[in-house]
């Protein structure tokens, strides 16, 4: 599985991994908090037994913390809402993941769609995860075809946007070329 190639290469210790509703495995949940780390993970109806006792769950068991946002972003403007259960005892899925505490429900109202005017090349986009690995697997010297390879980018132009060139590498490469 490639998802697993990516966290192999990062030292995840005491990190939140994020991951989407594709990457919402158990397997993975195990490995994440095997390397004394946390993890987010998206749950949809990719579990569907899971997911409608979550849904469940929020509507009997106390919220314990919640938060409010006003979010701009992928042209639209959107209120969210974050609630945060610890009481699981009515979600029955819950004892098959590791060390699992809460469960996180945001829920999104009022999107206004928006347009946004500045270039493509400015506009920031939440792909974190291939942006961290992609960096960290160029730092430690592994190649750009390579890195393309694993997260499954097919050229050049859409690879640019999830790595950043550190600054080590770049004096090394300068090294390289000039001496």
């Amino acid at each position: 599985m490639k998802f697993f190639c990516i966290l192999e290469t990062l030292d995840i210790k005491g990190q939140t991994i994020t991951i989407d509703a594709m990457g919402c495995q158990k397997e993975i949940a195990k490995y994440i908090i095997n390397k004394d780390a946390n993890y987010i993970l998206a749950v949809k109806d990719n579990h569907k037994t899971f997911h409608e006792q979550i849904k469940s769950a929020f509507k009997t068991s106390p919220i314990v913390d919640v938060c409010n946002t006003l979010e701009k972003g992928h042209g639209r403007i959107e209120e969210r809402t974050c609630q945060v259960i610890t009481d699981l005892r009515f979600v029955d899925e819950s004892c098959n993941w590791d060390k699992l505490h809460s469960i996180i429900c945001i829920t999104i109202q009022g999107a206004k769609s928006i347009k946004i005017t500045a270039p493509l090349s400015e506009v920031i986009t939440f792909h974190i995860s291939k942006k961290t690995f992609m960096t960290n697997f160029l730092a430690k010297g592994g190649s750009l075809l390579t890195a393309m390879s694993i997260t499954g980018n097919k050229d050049f132009k859409t690879a640019r946007r999830y790595y950043k060139v550190v600054d080590s590498l770049k004096s090394d490469e300068m090294a390289k070329v000039f001496g």
